[in-house]
C-alpha cells in the first residue's frame, strides 16, 4: 500500500462518499468498500475539495494557475 499526503477533503452528507484531493489527483471513494469509484488528475496540488449534499458532483481546485476541476 502506497502512502499519499491528502490536501484537502470532504465527506457526503449521507457518509457513503469521500473526495480526497492529493498532489495531481482528485479520488472519489467508497467508503463501505474502500474502493476508488472515480480518479482524475489536477494540475498541482489540491487546495480545496468539496462535495454536493447529494454526492453526485464534486469540485476542486489547486494552486496551479488557478486551475481546477468539476463532475
Amino acid at each position: 500500500m502506497s502512502k499519499v499526503k491528502v490536501a484537502a477533503f470532504s465527506i457526503s452528507a449521507d457518509g457513503t462518499r469521500l473526495l480526497s484531493g492529493s498532489k495531481d489527483v482528485l479520488q472519489l471513494w467508497d467508503l463501505k468498500t474502500g474502493n476508488v469509484l472515480r480518479q482524475t488528475p489536477l494540475q498541482g496540488d489540491t487546495r480545496a475539495a468539496a462535495l454536493s449534499p447529494d454526492g453526485k458532483q464534486a469540485l476542486a481546485g489547486s494552486f496551479f494557475l488557478g486551475t481546477g476541476v468539476a463532475w
